[in-house]
């Protein structure tokens, strides 16, 4: 499939993106600090938003394009995965490198005892083909694989850089080629010792060894060198991908866009007329960063590890930190993996720990749920008087989506364009679910929009009259509350929209909003945007959503001028927030706001936590209702636990842990080691005492 980015990639590389990322959003719950406010992770580069949106398309029927919305299909912003991209059945040493007669084109590396490739789009073929090596190695039971790549040509595949951090774990940098040669001859004799008898390369079953593949450019003096190991390493998982001609094996003559323009005699007959999988420089690194990513964190060592909350008490030092021995762990041991030089040795720097704790009682995880907590009672949610909202004089347009009056909506310069409930630029009045309005849209968990009646008494569930796009619509105008350009909102939910007609599914489908909304009310109300020049938001004057309620605490509590104060609002978050942004909407472009959100909710919990430092059971019943919000975050189970020591439940510290280790299970991860040493010292500490 074609990407807009330039890239030619297999259907099969956008389902283990998909994978892929899955993991990474999974782990960015599991590992972020509360306080910290960091939300440099939650961009999503243009390659992985398309990779996404083709595998979105791919499990979609046609006819499901358009549903609801009254567009047409996609007709080009990239084409979708044909059969022939999709990879035939394939051995155990093969892989899909390309596309050649309507067919995937499979590839047995080590048996071609190396391919070099030359050419304009040699280097973009050869990222292509290693990131789906390495992404490959994410799926259950995968080959397992590990990539050599001299310094000088990484600096070429993918940039000056040449942090270690921004590399998968199986990609290694090493000095130079004679380093590179070095490692593969070890491995080479290693392996030949361990065969329990002579292998072919002609035999079709799977090796036993694991994938070891150089990627460099052959140097003339070690040209002997490696054709040696190639020859003799091709049974044993050895292979070459080569940057530049390979008299020795094969070579491939590659235009920019991935088309053979030429090969040597040994592989014409099979890459004649085919068309390599390429990958620009750009789209290249962003998938590495992916693939890392998904890996579980690299740490030396256990820095000091502290509670958000201030404790009144001296806080233990956990070995590894300034002055104290290092802890073993899974990160430091060394692993079964192959010998490494120096220069490819890629250990970071000691990681500085900071705002942190263990999870959640179990004794009160049920009770959590329902009630607050007897001991540490958070007060009561205290509502904020209610004021006049500003609302821009701006008449409904027609069921076509045409404005009828097209007088003034906010300044542009005021508008938020994306959602941030840390945004405080901003003054706005509260929207609260008791006020005027008729019309009542939830967005936090489940989304519903209830008609309320006149006399207040009488209200009506509308959301099943509702279409999936037109929840989506609804929830992007939610997270916008100051409105949107049209542009900014069909790119979020119609990606794929003709360039010729970019705004067609979203006027259908807002016209179908209109008649569905004047069905269900009986004619009371039949549309609830404003707009102007094509900018479109919820008229605030019949409708009120619980998602502006919590950007208005949120944005109180960090500007509020008294503890008191801040302590009220933060209560008010906690209370306010019932779930997710939009739970049950599954589009690509709602992860990014919901995560944020649920990072603000998370980040101003941490404020109060400090401010509750004098009343640890209060403290600890917050952490106890958060975790409840946040059931994978490390960091909350490990406030709780230095509030339960602190308080003397020592007991509790274990049921804490295990009640971690079982929701941690549920989405297939372990306790961080950082939680693991935390708990580990927490015990010892009560031995002790």
């Amino acid at each position: 499939m074609s990407l807009p980015t330039s890239a030619f990639v297999s259907a099969g590389l956008a389902a283990l993106v998909a994978g892929i990322m899955m993991t990474v959003r999974r782990r960015r719950r599991l590992r972020y600090r509360h306080g910290s406010g960091d939300r440099s992770d939650l961009a999503t580069a243009p390659v992985v938003r398309a990779l996404l949106l083709a595998r979105d398309q791919a499990d979609t029927p046609d006819a499901d394009h358009s549903a609801n919305a009254g567009g047409t299909a996609s007709d080009g912003a990239f084409s979708a995965p044909t059969a022939a991209e999709v990879p035939p059945a394939l051995s155990a040493k093969q892989r899909a490198i390309g596309v050649k007669d309507g067919q995937a084109l499979a590839w047995d590396l080590a048996r071609t005892r190396g391919l070099g490739l030359v050419g304009p789009g040699a280097y973009g073929a050869i990222r292509a083909l290693l990131v789906a090596m390495l992404a490959e190695s994410h799926q259950p039971a995968a080959r397992h694989v590990e990539i050599l790549v001299p310094a000088s040509d990484a600096r070429q595949l993918f940039g000056q850089s040449l942090d270690g951090e921004r590399y998968p774990e199986r990609l290694r940098i090493v000095a130079d080629l004679d380093t590179a040669l070095d490692t593969l001859e070890r491995e080479l004799l290693s392996r030949a010792r361990l065969a329990p008898e002579p292998t072919h390369v002609a035999d079709s079953g799977s090796t036993p060894h694991a994938e070891l593949v150089l990627v460099a450019t052959p140097g003339v003096h070690a040209e002997r060198r490696l054709q040696a190991i190639l020859d003799n390493g091709a049974a044993l998982g050895l292979a070459g991908v080569l940057l530049g001609q390979w008299r020795p094996g094969g070579t491939v003559r590659v235009r920019q866009d991935g088309t053979v323009a030429g090969t040597s005699a040994s592989v014409a007959d099979r890459l004649t007329a085919a068309r390599l999988f390429i990958l620009p420089a750009s789209d290249g690194q962003a998938l590495l960063d992916l693939i890392r990513n998904a890996e579980p964190a690299r740490q030396t060592s256990v820095s000091r590890v502290r509670t958000t909350s201030a404790l009144p008490v001296p806080e233990p030092e956990l070995p590894g930190s300034e002055g104290s021995p290092g802890i073993s762990s899974p990160a430091q041991m060394p692993r079964r993996r192959l010998p490494q030089s120096p220069v490819g040795s890629r250990e970071p720097p000691p990681d500085d720990v900071s705002g942190s704790a263990v999870s959640g009682n179990a004794e009160r995880h049920e009770q959590a749920r329902t009630q607050p907590n007897p001991r540490g009672r958070i007060s009561p949610n205290r509502e904020p008087a209610k004021q006049v909202l500003d609302t821009p004089s701006v008449s409904r347009g027609s069921d076509d989506g045409t404005p009828d009056d097209r007088r003034n909506l906010p300044h542009p310069e005021t508008r938020t364009a994306t959602y941030s409930g840390s945004s405080a630029a901003q003054p706005s009045g509260r929207n609260t679910l008791t006020g005027s309005q008729p019309l009542r849209l939830t967005v936090l968990g489940r989304m519903r929009l209830t008609h309320h009646q006149h006399d207040g008494d009488k209200h009506a569930d509308l959301s099943a009259a509702l279409a999936p796009k037109q929840r989506e619509v609804l929830a992007y105008l939610a997270a916008h509350k100051d409105g949107a350009r049209r542009e900014s909102l069909t790119t979020a939910i119609w990606p794929d929209a003709p360039k010729d007609r970019p705004y067609n599914s979203f006027h259908a489908t807002l016209s179908q909003l209109r008649r569905a909304l004047r069905t269900a009310t009986h004619g009371a109300h039949s549309d609830i945007t404003i707009h102007s020049d094509g900018h479109y938001a919820l008229d605030r004057n019949l409708i009120t959503v619980d998602l502006w309620q919590l950007s208005d605490a949120l944005r109180t509590s960090r500007h509020a001028s008294d503890d008191e104060q801040r302590r009220a609002e933060v209560e008010r978050v906690v209370d306010l927030y019932s779930g997710d942004f939009a739970a049950d909407l599954s589009a690509e472009w709602l992860e990014g706001p919901r995560e944020s959100l649920r990072r603000d909710v998370l980040d101003a919990v941490s404020v109060l936590v400090r401010i509750l430092r004098g009343e640890p059971e209060q403290a600890l019943a917050l952490l106890e209702r958060v975790r409840v919000l946040a059931p994978y975050n490390e960091a909350i189970y490990r406030d709780i636990a230095r509030f339960q020591v602190h308080l003397g439940q020592h007991d509790a510290v274990a049921r804490t842990f295990a009640l971690l280790t079982t929701k941690l299970a549920e989405i297939d991860e372990q306790p961080s080691e950082e939680t693991s040493a935390l708990y580990e010292l927490l015990q010892r500490s009560r031995s002790a005492d």
